[in-house]
């Protein structure tokens, strides 16, 4: 049975990383025919949650087609880097390798996405005992470092009103659209350092260029809202 997965894992590792073009059906298909029982299928359609923040890591999320938005935190709940991930992930991999036992990101669907669900103990057997799948997953992990590193200098240099849009952004995508934002507009301005009047001249910019509507003291986003907020930060968030 070992066996069986480990070769079975290589074969998925390997096809997911050479980054397929086939459609979700094709890819659904091709990995339908796992033969181990060690491997669940998981279809996800847009705006849904995978995993959110502090989540118990029992398993790994292997993203095998779709792309995925996601947020990392600090141990004390401060967003640093959020970033865009298309197919051939490996989610919660990172907090395994380093023991800790829940997720420090969340991550949502952008589009349809499918998932291979594998138990985070014989993931890290199969590490161990198969140079080969040892050698893809560092060769994965160097390029998800970079990757990080550079999302994070992109946020850095991020304007104010960028950080707005990002703000905006990730609460949306928390939420099924239209999204309702609440939050008091002092917690707003402190979380991207400006005054309240700062503030209200972005959301003003920000209702004239039909990013978001106005309820009373309510922001609201719809999908084509949404769309627009994410032109606006492309810049920003990563797309590989």
């Amino acid at each position: 049975m070992f066996e069986i997965f480990t070769r079975e894992l290589k074969e998925i590792l390997e096809f997911v990383f050479q980054d397929p073009a086939g459609t979700l059906e094709e890819t659904h298909k091709k990995l339908s025919q796992l033969s181990s029982d060690c491997f669940k299928l998981i279809k996800k359609a847009p705006h849904e949650l995978l995993l959110h923040q502090r989540n118990p890591l029992g398993d790994l999320y292997l993203l095998a087609y779709g792309t995925t938005y996601t947020v990392y935190y600090t141990r004390d709940g401060r967003r640093i880097i959020s970033d865009t991930l298309k197919g051939g992930q490996v989610f919660g991999l990172v907090e395994i390798l380093s023991d800790e036992k829940t997720s420090r990101a969340a991550v949502y669907t952008l589009t349809d996405c499918l998932f291979v669900k594998i138990g985070s103990g014989i993931f890290l057997s199969a590490l161990r005992e198969d140079p080969g799948i040892s050698q893809i997953v560092m060769h994965y992990l160097a390029k998800f470092s970079y990757k990080l590193i550079t999302a994070f200098e992109n946020l850095s240099s991020a304007t104010a009103y960028e950080n707005l849009l990002m703000y905006l952004y990730n609460k949306a995508l928390a939420q099924h659209l239209p999204a309702t934002i609440d939050d008091k507009k002092a917690f707003i301005a402190d979380a991207i350092q400006v005054d309240k009047r700062t503030l209200y001249r972005y959301l003003n910019q920000l209702s004239e260029e039909k990013m978001i509507q106005r309820e009373g003291q309510r922001i609201v986003i719809s999908l084509e809202n949404f769309r627009r907020i994410e032109a606006g930060i492309s810049g920003l968030i990563s797309s590989g």
